[in-house]
């Protein structure tokens, strides 16, 4: 499947201003290709972001929601970078109780210079969640 079928798909990813952000704008530099329905929304951190957002995107027909946050290892920015990890594995299991797939929630931790791993890691999902999906 290319970025083409998977480009039928709504993703709606947060995505941190320190990292996620430059590593998306870095990959548009590049030249990394990944689905035009791909929604990028630019949060202070992706920590931040509420659940109850996750959830309308879900209900509201998004197919996935994605978090690209600062990498584990980064000083600064570890407390925060663990606190998604962990929000993340709870919301998972949260949609798993109320009969969504957890699979449609992925988050990954990248550095600002890593255009080509984000859209990798984006790529990945949306074929994810193609198979989810039966497209």
């Amino acid at each position: 499947m290319g970025v083409e079928k998977a480009s039928q798909l709504k993703i709606l990813g947060f995505i941190c201003q320190h990292s996620g952000a430059p590593a998306a704008e870095n990959a548009s530099l590049e030249g990394e290709q990944y689905p035009t329905s791909v929604r990028l929304t630019r949060v202070v951190c992706a920590a931040d972001v509420d659940e109850m957002l996750l959830l309308r995107a879900i209900w509201g027909g998004v197919d996935g929601v994605f978090f690209a946050g600062c990498p584990l290892d980064s000083g600064y920015f570890r407390a925060c970078s663990t606190r998604i990890q962990r929000r993340i594995h709870l919301w998972k299991q949260l949609l798993k109780l109320v009969g969504v797939s957890p699979d449609r929630v992925h988050g990954f931790w990248l550095a600002a210079t890593e255009g080509k791993e984000f859209a990798r890691q984006v790529n990945t999902f949306s074929e994810k969640l193609a198979r989810i999906k039966g497209r």
